[in-house]
C-alpha cells in the first residue's frame, strides 16, 4: 500500500501536511486565533494535495497524464505559498505595535 503513493520517502512527506491539518483543527477549538486558520487550513490541504500529487506520479497505483499532474502539483504548491502567506498577514495585522494580540 505504500508503494502506490511512491514508497517510504512519499508516504512520510504526506504525514507532515496530515499533522499539520490535525494541530491546527485542535488549535482552533481550543484558542481564539481570529479567522487566521482558515488560510493556514487551506495552506495544509494544499500542501498535502501537493505531496500525494507528487506521490501518486512515482507510485504503482495511479499515475495521472503527464501535463496534469505536474501541473496540479505546481498549482497546489503556488496555492500553499499564496494561502501561507495569507495566515502570516493576518497573523501579523491582529499585533498592536507593542507585541500583544489584540
Amino acid at each position: 500500500m505504500i508503494d502506490w503513493v511512491g514508497g517510504q520517502r512519499h508516504f512520510v512527506n504526506l504525514l507532515v501536511p496530515t499533522l499539520g491539518i490535525c494541530v491546527l483543527f485542535v488549535v482552533s477549538k481550543r484558542a481564539d486565533t481570529n479567522g487566521s486558520e482558515r488560510y493556514f487550513m487551506a495552506s495544509f490541504v494544499l500542501w498535502l494535495a501537493f505531496s500525494l500529487l507528487v506521490g501518486l506520479e512515482a507510485g504503482a497505483l495511479l499515475s495521472f497524464p503527464d501535463p496534469f499532474g505536474w501541473m496540479g502539483a505546481v498549482l497546489s504548491m503556488i496555492g500553499f505559498v499564496i494561502f501561507y502567506f495569507c495566515g502570516v498577514f493576518a497573523v501579523v495585522n491582529e499585533r498592536d505595535p507593542f507585541g500583544h494580540l489584540r
